[in-house]
């Protein structure tokens, strides 16, 4: 992603682009309509401007601003293509990028809501790539995969989120270089309550708290619970049982491998 840069704050966007953009978000008065983004929700306004901001930046690092060149002129075919491949280069998932063009789109429906571009759309809404592969081709896992990182990068709301068995057909190697990292930026803004077999979400991810279910058919099908951190010895225990397979086994694993 582009380096900081004096775009990240409204205040330093062109002057048309960041008046027009203040009237978009401008509620309805005796003298105005209510302005286009006014209705949005603050995380909508918040990532549309974060989008916008860097697109401005990347013009900005690759000389490509002009003297009396405004928000529409800005967006060519050339310009849109070598961003899109920039993008692409330097964002590890292509949900990003699709998210970021997106998002150049709608912060120009407001700052000029009588431009279109129908080449920035397509790029936008062209076929998605997933670990390389198009989404049509995806296993079962990889869609449910795609699917919770790009919801958890779109929506930035700090409601709880529950996940059930997200690892499902997923391989360990995709578990940790693609659900791990997003999970883990997830839980800084929004409590996650998963259920899972799998270590590398448990511990990996670093719950804060870990219950352990249990199912005794011997004892009228009761079923019991304990909670805590895993510092905490019984729940490490079990941990180590059910997603390592026993001590033994992970001890054993640990051997063979160099």
């Amino acid at each position: 992603m582009p380096g900081r840069g004096k775009y990240k704050d409204i205040a330093n966007w062109p002057l048309p682009d960041r008046e027009a953009w203040l009237r978009g978000l401008a509620p309805a008065s005796r003298l105005k309509e209510t302005g286009h983004a006014a209705v949005w929700r603050p995380a909508m306004v918040s990532k549309t401007a974060r989008a916008y901001a860097t697109w401005l930046m990347w013009l900005d690092e690759t000389d490509q601003f002009k003297d009396g060149e405004g928000a529409p002129e800005r967006i060519t075919n050339d310009r849109i293509d070598a961003y899109r491949k920039y993008l692409e280069n330097d964002v590890t998932s292509l949900v990003t990028v699709r998210s970021l063009l997106h998002g150049i789109d709608r912060a120009m429906s407001v700052i000029s809501p009588r431009t279109s571009s129908s080449h920035l759309k397509r790029c936008a809404n062209s076929s998605l790539l997933f670990q390389e592969t198009q989404i049509e081709q995806l296993s079962p896992g990889q869609r449910g995969a795609l699917l919770l990182i790009f919801y958890l990068l779109v929506d930035t709301g700090r409601n709880p989120i529950v996940l059930d068995q997200p690892e499902e057909n997923l391989d360990n190697e995709t578990v940790v270089s693609l659900l791990v990292p997003v999970l883990n930026e997830a839980k800084k803004s929004r409590q996650i309550i998963m259920v899972t077999h799998n270590p590398n979400l448990a511990v990996v991810c670093d719950a804060e708290q870990i219950i352990h279910a249990t199912f005794d058919r011997k004892n009228g099908a009761r079923i019991s619970y304990h909670s805590g951190s895993i510092e905490d010895g019984t729940i490490n225990r079990a941990v180590v049982d059910v997603l390592e397979g026993t001590k033994v086994a992970f001890d054993n694993r640990g051997q063979k491998y160099h």
